[in-house]
């Protein structure tokens, strides 16, 4: 079973015009920061416009997020502060449903999963070309995909 994340935060973030790149790299920074937080912590970085961006994220406890917030957003958004045109806000927000068995799914297990089918999908692919009447036909179009 899952652990219910009963708290979150919502950050926004306005940066100055013609800084994608280096918001890019902030958020790679931060990404870094919230894998060395408890595995429950679910995070989302996104932009919302040419020079509106954001990142949300929800935590199983207040213990938690105040772990990630001294450790990443706020002190993350001082480092990078020439990037944006105001102060980027932190709102902490109570989850009042959500839907954790789909969200909580181990990166992992999906994965092997796309993975697998992947593999699957060639094997069978490979043995419908490899027993087809049509490949042993020297004019077959099919041909030229297994040289």
């Amino acid at each position: 079973m899952a652990i219910m994340n009963t708290v979150g935060v919502i950050a926004k973030f306005e940066a100055k015009p013609g800084t994608e790149q280096e918001m890019e790299r902030f958020f790679s920074n931060g990404v870094a920061i919230v894998k060395q937080q408890p595995a429950s912590t679910m995070w989302f970085a996104f932009r919302a416009g040419p020079t509106t961006y954001g990142a949300f994220a929800t935590f199983a406890s207040e213990t938690d997020r105040s772990s990630l917030l001294s450790a990443g957003g706020p002190k993350l958004a001082e480092e990078f502060a020439a990037l944006f045109t105001s102060p980027p806000t932190f709102e902490m927000v109570s989850i009042l449903e959500s839907r954790p068995d789909e969200m909580t799914l181990p990166i992992a297990q999906v994965v092997d999963a796309g993975i697998l089918a992947i593999k699957k999908t060639l094997i069978s692919t490979f043995e419908l070309v490899k027993w087809s009447p049509v490949y042993d036909n020297p004019g077959s179009h099919s041909n030229l995909f297994m040289r």
